[in-house]
């Protein structure tokens, strides 16, 4: 049986029915009209913090706790385990189990993070029209009207991080080039020394500036430039 696929399935986490919920119910009411039961239970605290109570979904189909549930197409509600589902990571070419991954897939991850920071820097234009720019042309790029009130150390934050992105991606572009003057004979310049581990160790550090609060209404999964690049990309 052929898997349905996640981008047309609907998808219903906690942090869409918390609002929902009144302290201590069992069930909660969604939009469509259809109900859902709950279950509450002892959480241990992160990083040693007190545990508590926490809210879980209950898979209608197979009574489990799950965090999140799916909805294929003309089907109800189920957990991972009852509806197997083939996601957009799944059927990218190239992907063979121990085999290292295609180095394409490094550069489409390190795009996505790109446009990320680009949103949150409310930019009016991206990718710059310049070949070649520098974090001072971002700094001194124009920002879109509704782009998004930050601190001017995020700002910075933000902009040496895209600017550590841009060298990565080039980083990642050069195998490929190298190959291709190769076959017509000529040699390209190596990289300066220690680029991509600058680049990294400015990844890492500004990772921060990229994380929206829990109350941000951008901060649910799903949106055009939700989640966070994990940090094992850039290693």
């Amino acid at each position: 049986m052929r898997r349905p696929r996640a981008e047309a399935c609907d998808r219903l986490a906690l942090v869409d029915v918390r609002g929902l919920v009144e302290p201590g119910a069992e069930t909660a009411e969604l939009p469509d009209g259809s109900a859902l039961a709950l279950r509450w239970g002892e959480a241990r605290g992160c990083y040693g913090g007190r545990p508590g109570r926490a809210l879980l979904l209950v898979c209608p189909i197979c009574s489990r706790s799950a965090r999140v549930l799916w909805r294929p197409p003309g089907r109800g509600w189920g957990c991972c385990r009852c509806w197997p589902l083939s996601h957009a990571s799944h059927r990218r070419p190239g992907a063979r189990k121990g085999q290292p991954k295609p180095l394409r897939w490094r550069r489409d991850q390190i795009h996505r993070e790109q446009y990320r920071c680009a949103e949150l820097l409310g930019l009016e234009c991206w990718p710059p029209l310049r070949l070649l720019w520098s974090a001072r042309d971002l700094q001194l790029a124009a920002r879109r009207p509704d782009a998004p009130r930050i601190s001017h150390h995020r700002q910075q934050a933000l902009i040496h991080r895209l600017d550590a992105l841009e060298s990565l991606r080039v980083l990642a572009i050069i195998p490929s080039v190298d190959s291709f003057a190769k076959g017509l004979g000529l040699a390209l310049t190596p990289p300066p020394a220690g680029m991509g581990a600058r680049a990294t160790e400015t990844v890492h550090a500004t990772g921060w500036a990229v994380r929206r609060g829990p109350r941000d209404p951008r901060a649910s999964r799903g949106g055009p430039a939700a989640g966070i690049a994990p940090k094992s990309l850039f290693d």
